[in-house]
């Protein structure tokens, strides 16, 4: 609706996508935001690590 200010969504499936969506904006809120350019991806034989802003702070994909 234009001017809205809330949706509703529904959800179906062997995931809830929509909550992974909110998860996901929350941490990057809580974060401050940051840019894309502020996102690492490390590849080794130990599998693929993605990072903000140091690669030393990662966590596994």
């Amino acid at each position: 609706m234009p001017g809205g200010s809330e949706f509703g969504v529904v959800q179906s499936g062997p995931r809830r996508l929509w909550d992974e969506v909110e998860r996901a904006f929350r941490w990057w809120d809580g974060h401050g935001r940051p840019g894309f350019e502020s996102f690492g991806l490390t590849v080794g034989e130990e599998g693929q690590r993605a990072w903000l802003g140091d690669p030393g702070r990662s966590w596994a994909l």
